[in-house]
């Protein structure tokens, strides 16, 4: 079939084939300087995406945010800049991927923290039995690999707060609960309460990842981050060290 990117701006909407659309998508989500198997791997989950929400809508026209697209589409860039993101989509025309005749569930994410995780553990669903999680030992030479993230009390404090965790002694009192593939699915107080899940304790401290382990000092706590994203599915530094 002959899909159609329906993308929404600010100021009105832009239609345009699938696949001239994955070329500017392509470029929005991995670095130009990848190697191109890599960028033709990440231009086949892209196109998976697509085609899986236009099934599971029933039309060819698919609606689609602009955020991110915009800088390309307004100042365009210069064509050299372009061909490569061409070329990676252009060799996959046609390619996606498919379990039981159903395009699948696609994600992908910068850098692991040597793992990717199993979607049926988290999600606690069987459902993708295909999402399975792997080893990436490559991932741990990247440059971002680990971070060190430091809060003092007060502001910590404040922070958890947030999660409507009042009226009790929150310092020293978060423990996170681990994935097998070491990434924190919840964060609970010592009493066994769930405080919140292990992607909104990233958000709300500004962590690369949620993979991390927490030390609580007299007046401040420090955060040991692993990764970058949220650890499902293709991790893209990894398939460009595969490349």
């Amino acid at each position: 079939k002959e899909y159609t990117a329906v993308v929404s701006f600010a100021w009105g909407w832009w239609e345009v084939p699938m696949e001239e659309y994955l070329v500017y998508k392509l470029a929005e989500t991995m670095p130009e300087e990848y190697e191109m198997e890599a960028l033709k791997a990440q231009a086949v989950l892209l196109r998976t995406d697509f085609i899986k929400k236009a099934r599971g809508e029933g039309t060819q026209l698919v609606e689609v945010s602009g955020e991110g697209l915009q800088e390309w589409y307004l100042e365009g860039k210069p064509q050299e800049e372009m061909e490569k993101y061409e070329n990676a989509v252009q060799q996959t025309q046609g390619v996606f991927l498919s379990y039981q005749g159903e395009a699948v569930l696609t994600a992908y994410f910068p850098v692991s923290n040597g793992y990717t995780r199993d979607i049926a553990e988290v999600w606690h669903t069987e459902a993708y039995p295909y999402f399975k999680g792997a080893e990436v030992p490559q991932d741990m030479a990247a440059a971002e690999y680990e971070e060190k993230v430091v809060f003092l009390k007060d502001d910590y404090l404040e922070k958890v707060q947030k999660l409507g965790a009042s009226g009790i002694d929150l310092w020293n009192n978060f423990v996170p609960v681990y994935d097998s593939a070491g990434y924190v699915t919840e964060v609970r107080l010592a009493e066994g309460e769930t405080l919140a899940d292990g992607e909104t304790i990233r958000r709300l401290f500004g962590l690369s990842s949620s993979a991390f382990m927490v030390e609580f000092g007299q007046e401040e706590v420090c955060f040991q981050v692993k990764g970058v994203g949220h650890g499902f599915g293709m991790s893209q530094y990894g398939a460009n060290c595969m490349a």
